[in-house]
């Protein structure tokens, strides 16, 4: 039998968010050579956490690091759905098996962390931060501007784009990409709060959404988004008054926290999508937002990517030409996450865009209904089975060890 594809050969992943990492990660344990690229100095945390569903999880505990990960996290097993303060439904997360019964709310520094440990430990991996790519063209050739002005190339088999929303690999290559600013803005924060059961989750009223979660240390962290209307006016024109009205209303339980909010621990980002017609082209490979960015509603940007990054190293040790791995990755991931991104869409339309009262009682009642197969939904985004992924992901490791 041939070798994989990359077996001792060289790939570049431009981008250190979590997609990046645990792609770098994965290909150092099928015996590539990888350098990782990161445009800013050092991993970012502030303002900003994530939650890891079941199939973001098993990719991370199938390399080993559910251990890591526990530290300075919350498992969350249940959360609210409240529209306009009345508990709506309280979802309740199906047990997938291998341990995949909650979603992990942790920082995303914390999570940079954990993988760039384990990227420290396994070796293989030459971690350039404060590095930013500036070209690449399709037969895998990287013009990079290094710190102090220092510029050079790389030659790579592979270039993985794992380098967000506004991609310098997407760019350089024929993707055919469509980028699209939504009319949303999301603030996002972490507070010295101890969110009680009735403010864990999500919130829904004529102002906008939040969203609301410990993540351990006594933190919470907390997410606005509105696509109108006064929350808003406020976050864009950085309006601390109005900010903590309305932030609490959307969540008594933090008006004393929000008392205390400012504007310069909080980060505050447009909503933009991304949608490609095509995920390769050539040596060029795309994964997470430089693909599909998606609003955030569903919370299934980084779940998304840790997927894309382990369907993506799975074809690469399996399949024989680099060609065929890519074909495979892409038949695997490309609808699915679509599906997701379309959903994560009209979550975002219905959630934020009902500013009329007569709108809104027929928007309550309907979602009243859905929300009691709240169960079926869950497993529907989680896009592949989670114990098949850790499976898969495990397995992986296991045969690069032996």
């Amino acid at each position: 039998m041939n070798a994989p594809p990359l077996l001792g050969r060289r790939v570049a992943v431009v981008g250190g968010g979590i997609g990046g990492l645990t792609a770098a990660l994965l290909l150092a344990r099928i015996g590539a050579g990888v350098t990782l690229i990161e445009r800013h100095p050092a991993p970012a945390d502030a303002g900003t956490a994530l939650g890891l569903y079941p199939h973001g999880l098993a990719v991370l505990h199938g390399l080993g690091l559910a251990e890591a990960l526990g530290k300075m996290s919350f498992q969350l097993r249940s959360a609210v759905l409240a529209i306009d303060g009345r508990v709506v439904t309280n979802i309740s997360l199906p047990d997938f098996g291998e341990g995949l019964d909650h979603i992990l709310v942790l920082t995303r520094g914390r999570l940079s962390r954990v993988l760039l440990d384990a990227i420290g430990s396994n070796g293989g991996v030459d971690v350039r931060y404060g590095h930013r790519v500036v070209g690449a063209t399709r037969d895998g050739h990287l013009d990079v501007h290094g710190p102090g002005g220092v510029t050079y190339e790389l030659q790579a088999d592979l270039v993985i784009g794992a380098d967000g929303v506004h991609s310098c690999v997407r760019a350089s290559g024929q993707f055919n990409a469509r980028l699209v600013q939504t009319k949303s803005v999301t603030m996002r924060v972490l507070l010295p709060w101890q969110p009680s059961c009735a403010s864990i989750g999500e919130h829904w009223s004529r102002y906008g959404v939040a969203v609301a979660a410990p993540v351990g240390g006594g933190m919470a962290y907390v997410a606005f988004g509105a696509s109108r209307g006064r929350l808003k006016a406020a976050v864009e024109q950085r309006d601390l008054v109005v900010l903590r009205e309305v932030g609490a209303a959307l969540l008594p339980d933090a008006g004393e926290a929000l008392a205390r909010i400012n504007f310069d621990d909080t980060v505050v980002t447009p909503v933009e999508t991304v949608r490609c017609r095509r995920w390769t082209d050539g040596r060029l490979v795309l994964l997470g937002d430089a693909a599909h960015a998606m609003t955030p509603n569903l919370g299934q940007g980084a779940n998304s990517a840790l997927l894309d990054a382990a369907a993506l190293v799975l074809a690469l040790s399996s399949e024989q030409s680099l060609a065929t791995a890519l074909r495979a990755y892409v038949a695997r991931r490309r609808r699915a996450v679509g599906w997701i991104q379309r959903g994560s869409s009209l979550h975002c339309f219905v959630s934020e865009s009902c500013t009329l009262s007569g709108l809104r009682q027929v928007r309550n009642a309907v979602v009243g209904q859905v929300a009691k197969f709240n169960r079926s939904f869950l497993r529907a985004i989680e896009q592949d089975d989670p114990a098949w992924v850790y499976g898969a992901v495990r397995g992986l490791v296991a045969t690069s060890r032996a």
